[in-house]
């Protein structure tokens, strides 16, 4: 199991504390017949990078590229040979210096 896997694996509870990299604006699409906010971003450890999809709440926690972020509560997503991950309803973002 590489260390992504890992990473993903744990990820259903809490990814530990990586270094925010890069950022999307937000934007709204249809889930259903509602609009729900989402922005994507990519994380970073000292392995592996993922990509991360922030759903309505979550996309409006304001951090900055370089931030140590920590993400509970996410779901994994295989999209080909990719794996993301998506925001809950009980997802937290914290921020740490």
């Amino acid at each position: 199991m590489g260390n992504l896997d890992r990473l993903v694996v744990y990820a259903i509870l809490c990814i530990p504390t990586v270094i925010y990299l890069q950022d999307e604006a937000s934007m709204s699409v249809m889930v259903g017949t509602r609009p729900a906010q989402v922005r994507n971003i990519e994380m970073k450890d000292c392995t592996k990078t993922v990509r991360v999809a922030l759903w309505r709440q979550c996309s409006e926690r304001e951090v900055a590229v370089g931030d140590h972020i920590e993400v509970s509560h996410v779901t994994c997503r295989q999209c080909g040979v990719e794996k993301t991950l998506q925001t809950t309803q009980h997802s937290t973002i914290v921020v740490s210096c």
